[in-house]
């Protein structure tokens, strides 16, 4: 398509020179069909550059497609990742209640104990509780660094899908 283009550019190019030289020597008739050709040409070429400019629309808007399906298909495996982040911080949530429980009842049996014979066994239970329970706040902690992390990475993920859909609307609108 290019090739046809440069030639009726060239071809209407052309012209205003023939015309000139003509123009003077020539009969009213060829001046006449001259510049009816050059006419017919102007908006040949008018015609070829609108199909120019929507065929790189066209190109324009596909690659843009293919650039926002690459792109939320990048994203979907970052979601199942936050998913699984989510259910594992419900899952060490879990794991501290269990803890916090195992401390309510080490506390409660202390209270019942009167003879007061059990006071070091219930100490170190109360310090493995606490470890357990301190175990997963850090975890908890982690993952919620790792989740924070990971949904800035995805905002900008969307940020950018949708920059892509807009600029996509708008090239799709004629802008």
């Amino acid at each position: 398509m290019p090739n046809v283009t440069a030639a009726f550019l060239a071809l209407a190019l052309a012209i205003p020179p023939l015309q000139a030289q003509q123009a003077s020597s020539a009969p009213p008739e060829v001046s006449a069909e001259l510049s009816a050709m050059r006419r017919s040409l102007d908006q040949i070429v008018q015609l070829l550059q609108q199909l120019v400019q929507q065929t790189a629309r066209r190109d324009t808007a596909s690659l843009l497609m293919g650039r926002i399906e690459m792109a939320e298909r990048r994203l979907a495996p970052q979601m199942d990742q936050m998913r699984q982040l989510r259910a594992d911080r419900q899952a060490q949530e879990g794991e501290r209640e269990k803890y916090q429980g195992m401390s309510a009842s080490v506390d409660a049996m202390e209270r019942a104990d009167r003879s007061g014979m059990n006071v070091d066994a219930f100490a170190a239970e109360r310090r493995r509780v606490s470890a357990g329970i301190a175990a997963a706040e850090a975890r908890i902690a982690g993952i919620d660094g790792q989740i924070a992390e990971l949904e800035r990475d995805i905002a900008a993920r969307r940020q950018a899908i949708d920059t892509m859909d807009a600029q996509l609307s708008q090239l799709l609108s004629g802008g």
